[in-house]
Formats: structure tokens, C-alpha cells, sequence
């Protein structure tokens, strides 16, 4: 299997700067300090030697935020406990504006670990489901919310949906998570609620954010209640199936 240089040079960068909890990473017994196995995975990466199913697992734990939100920190690129930055860090940048997809979820795609493609498809038809039925969701904001925007690209990323409010001239930011939220995503909201303060604040007199989830951990619900521009709102989807006589 052929490798680009970046991802060779991502897994060498996540084992010269992971801290790896021996109980929960899969060789942590036999790795020993010297962190042996780990160093071969790129070596084999640049030689085109397949790697074995023990590095698939070890590539896998380097990136359980992807699943578990556990060595690297969501909306970060860098690994939970130090300040070292992923070496891929411009060329994400790079990517995200023409929406592709990162080149660690690309090296797991590619080795068969996980695909981002169900999240993302479920973001989108969630969002859809939003858009379209704006008009019966109560925001709990003491006002009707109308549609203003939707994945619409700024500075610093892309707002997931936006809506304004004609009675008190309020502008909401909706950042939407089909998971559990952490409060690295209430960081990057209020990021992006700065953001249009800075640079849209004249077009409406308020900009408020929402983070709209299936659910909050700790570090969320805290950070929410510290920032009186942000809310949250949890989602349910519910699906109906009767049956119908003729």
C-alpha cells in the first residue's frame, strides 16, 4: 500500500508526541519505553510493507478522538497533554476550503479503520430537517427564528446554519453536533460568534450562538454557562411508523 508523505509523517509525529496510557493502548505491555513497535509503523509506511493488523490498531488508538474523543483533542490538532502541532496543520487549512476531507481521516479510510462519511451524511440530513422545518421548532429564544444561511464559509471554518430573528434584529449562529458535544465545541462556537461580531455586527444589532447536540458532556454544559452569548439545545429525531388500513 502506497503512502503520501504526509500521512508517513502524521504517525511519525503522533509517536514522537503521544503520551500513550500502556492500560488502554492495544501493545502497551510490550511496548516498553523505547516505543519500538510504534517507531516501525512509519519506516514500513515509506518502504510500502503492509502493516499488520497490531499497527492498524496502534494507528486506530493514535486516533480514537475519531471515535472516542480520547488521545487528541476535538477541533485540535494536537494530541491531548502537549503543545506539538500536527505538521499537517496548512494543508488541512488548505483543505477544509475546498472541503476535503483531512489527511488523517484519509489514512483512515484508507487503511479501513473509520469513515467520517455516515457523520457527515447525518449532519447534513439533520441540518435539512432543521432548514425545512424551521417554522415548528421553538428555539426556546422567546422569538420565531427564520433562515439566513447554511454552511457558510468564513475565516476560521464554516457556520453550520444561521438564523436571524426580524423582531430584535439578532443574528444566531447554530453550530450542530449529532454526537455528544465537548467544550472544545463550545470553543470553536464562540469562535465563530466573534468572528461575526467582528465582521457582520453592523447588519444586526445581537449575534448570539446555539450548540445544538444529542447530548452535552460536563466540560460543555460548564463552558455554555460561563458565556452569555451561547446556548445550548439538545435534538431528538423521531420516526413514526403506523400502519395504515385501506
Amino acid at each position: 500500500m502506497n503512502f503520501t508523505n504526509e500521512e508517513i509523517e502524521l504517525i511519525r509525529f503522533c509517536v514522537d508526541n503521544i503520551d500513550c496510557a500502556k492500560e488502554e493502548c492495544p501493545v502497551g505491555n510490550s511496548c516498553e519505553e523505547d516505543k519500538e513497535i510504534c517507531l516501525a509503523i512509519p519506516s514500513k509506511m515509506g518502504k510500502g510493507i503492509e502493516l499488520s493488523p497490531t499497527d492498524k490498531e496502534i494507528i486506530l488508538y493514535f486516533f480514537a478522538d475519531q471515535k472516542q474523543q480520547q488521545l487528541w483533542k476535538r477541533n485540535s490538532c494536537t494530541p491531548k497533554g502537549t503543545k506539538a502541532e500536527c505538521p499537517n496543520v496548512k494543508a488541512c487549512d488548505d483543505r477544509e476550503k475546498e472541503r476535503q476531507k483531512y489527511i488523517c481521516d484519509e489514512l483512515l479510510d484508507k487503511l479501513g479503520l473509520y469513515s467520517k462519511e455516515e457523520y457527515q451524511i447525518l449532519e447534513r440530513e439533520i441540518q435539512k430537517v432543521i432548514i425545512n422545518n424551521l417554522q415548528n421548532i421553538d428555539w426556546g429564544v422567546g422569538e420565531k427564528l427564520q433562515y439566513y444561511a447554511h454552511e457558510s464559509p468564513i475565516d476560521i471554518g464554516r457556520a453550520d446554519i444561521l438564523l436571524q430573528s426580524s423582531k430584535t434584529e439578532t443574528l444566531y449562529v447554530i453550530e450542530l453536533k449529532p454526537a455528544q458535544a465537548t467544550r472544545e465545541d463550545v470553543g470553536q462556537l464562540q469562535s465563530y460568534v466573534g468572528w461575526y461580531k467582528e465582521n457582520i455586527m453592523p447588519k444586526f444589532k445581537i449575534i448570539k450562538g446555539i450548540l445544538l447536540a444529542k447530548e452535552l458532556d460536563d466540560g460543555a454544559k460548564y463552558a455554555i454557562k460561563a458565556n452569555p452569548d451561547l446556548e445550548a439545545r439538545l435534538f431528538r429525531l423521531h420516526i413514526e411508523v403506523t400502519k395504515q388500513w385501506l
